[in-house]
């Protein structure tokens, strides 16, 4: 006679098949099976398309599945007893494996067609063929009991941080876009007003104005483990001056580049004798020539006089260029150390 759902609980046992060895009675159920109910979901779907991928290559469909809008069954984990095995010829596959299931809500689903050969195939109960294999009517997701805490995930990504001067990393170079007399406030000065005008100009790092006193050579105050020293120009990019010490003070050779950018990255305009000229004190080598520092950098007028640079220049003429009165406004080197 035939039952109608709802006279047997609106229930469906689902028979999992287990693939392996073979199993005599077990004294112990193994939760192995989904019971389905049917139900009425008060949700739906709209627009879900997915692609299911099978474990065996033979039941593999097409892409793109179209979810139909409401659930239709709930299946949780049960167990099974045979009561009555009436003319199964024998339980030819025990409860050998837990599939330890969750869960399920399941969903009618529309696949692209799918042909499959006729598969023999062997469960708890028989062995047989199955035939005319379709393409899946259903899908059951995993699903829990009771409201669930949505779980914020967050993507992590990691971003590499260039080494700093001090970590053997590129060191800053630029010389001042501001001009000053040769009345800088000493050896001090001068580095106050480079870590000054780099701080305006968002230039981290501490620097150190090329300058020699008369007592301290200019090369004496470069850290030899520092570099190399980069300029950042808006038109040519970042560019590499000098590898370090020993290119800042080689005689007879010519930087990879000229230092000609200011903190801004312009280059300062090449006008004779005023915008490339630069105060350094010292001559090729790194080291002072007595009598040409603007007394230690203490004096501003005319009765003084020091060495200047040119900026344009890569060879030891960047540092030792012309003799300026000291009442002249120029440039300054400044180096990040």
């Amino acid at each position: 006679m035939k039952r109608k759902g709802r006279d047997i609980m609106n229930r469906q046992l689902l028979v999992a098949a287990i693939f392996g060895a073979t199993l005599a009675s077990s004294a112990q159920a193994q939760v192995d099976h989904l019971q389905c109910h049917k139900i009425k979901d008060t949700s739906r779907l709209s627009g879900a398309v997915v692609t299911l991928t099978a474990q065996q290559g033979a039941f593999q469909v097409p892409a793109n599945c179209r979810i139909k809008g409401k659930a239709a069954e709930f299946c949780v984990p049960v167990s099974k007893g045979v009561v009555d095995p009436g003319d199964a010829p024998g339980t030819l596959i025990g409860p050998g494996q837990n599939l330890s299931l969750n869960d399920y809500v399941c969903y009618k689903v529309i696949c692209p067609k799918l042909e499959v050969a006729d598969t023999f195939v062997t469960d708890q109960f028989n062995a047989r063929d199955l035939q005319k294999i379709k393409a899946p009517k259903k899908i059951c997701v995993p699903a829990v009991k009771g409201e669930v805490v949505a779980i914020t995930t967050t993507t992590s990504t990691s971003t590499t941080v260039p080494l700093g001067c001090s970590e053997g990393g590129d060191c800053r170079t630029f010389v001042t876009n501001a001009t000053w007399t040769g009345n800088l406030g000493g050896l001090g000065g001068g580095d106050a007003k480079c870590n000054q005008v780099a701080a305006d100009a968002g230039i981290p790092g501490n620097f150190v104005a090329w300058l020699s006193s008369e007592s301290v050579n200019a090369k004496d105050r470069i850290n030899p483990a520092r570099g190399p020293y980069v300029k950042v120009c808006t038109q040519e990019g970042t560019l590499t001056v000098a590898n370090g010490l020993a290119d800042l003070v080689a005689v007879g050779s010519w930087f990879p580049s000229d230092l000609n950018c200011d903190e801004n990255g312009a280059p300062t305009a090449e006008v004779f004798e005023t915008s490339f000229l630069t105060w350094t004190g010292t001559v090729g080598g790194g080291t002072f020539q007595t009598g040409y520092t603007c007394s230690s950098w203490t004096v501003g007028s005319e009765a003084g006089q020091g060495w200047t640079g040119n900026s344009y220049r890569g060879d030891e003429m960047w540092t030792e260029w012309q003799i300026a009165n000291c009442d002249s406004p120029r440039h300054l080197y400044c180096f990040e150390q």
